[in-house]
């Protein structure tokens, strides 16, 4: 009788413990506290913008000054016609060269990219001036490259710095270049490659 009622004990306890159920949810994963991201952007992840805040003052607001060191008489040359690998929307090569900052030429993709300056006839290149537009900054690799023809180029200058959205970076040639053709060249930046303004500067005759 008693060896009866322990195996009835025994079969309670066991029907009374509770089943896990088809809509239970599984218990959680374990989580890493490391984060992996591609190094290199499979997609637009980050680009250039297009829009610049219209100034708040007067129109000067946009001018591009020459540097402050060159000698008094020097001045930005005009272009005659520039072309550009590439464009994005309402954002024309022409737009990088025609002595506002408040205009950008965005090429709407990732480097390698250029973009080219016919001055019209040789002429002397004393330094030159450059404005990204970037999102975000960050380091980049340029080439400055010149040309009397527009079909042979020559590398002439190279720019491996970090450089910052609508921050100006003056390059004062060791020595007077002359050409009639200026190709800068973007072999890597970690936005969309784009400019606000490229300033040529020339001094004297």
């Amino acid at each position: 009788m008693a060896r009866g009622l322990l195996l009835v004990v025994s079969l309670s306890c066991v029907g009374c413990a509770p089943l896990p159920t088809p809509t239970d949810p599984p218990p959680p994963e374990p989580t890493s506290a490391i984060v992996i991201e591609p190094v290199t952007p499979s997609g637009p992840l980050v680009i250039a913008t297009g829009e610049v805040a219209p100034p708040t003052t007067a129109a000067a607001v946009c001018e591009l000054p020459v540097p402050a060191r060159m000698p008094s008489g020097c001045r930005f040359v005009p272009a005659r016609t520039v072309t550009a690998t590439s464009s994005l929307g309402e954002t024309p090569p022409k737009a990088a060269f025609d002595g506002s900052t408040c205009t950008v030429w965005n090429a709407g993709n990732f480097a390698p990219q250029s973009i080219t300056v016919d001055l019209g006839t040789p002429t002397n290149i004393d330094a030159i001036v450059l404005v990204p537009e970037m999102t975000p900054n960050g380091q980049v690799r340029q080439r400055i490259e010149l040309s009397d023809d527009g079909k042979t180029f020559q590398s002439a200058h190279r720019i491996e710095a970090p450089m910052t959205s609508g921050a100006p970076v003056e390059l004062v040639m060791p020595k007077r270049e002359r050409a009639r053709f200026m190709r800068v060249v973007s072999d890597a930046s970690p936005s969309w490659i784009a400019w606000r303004e490229i300033g040529i500067v020339r001094c004297g005759g």
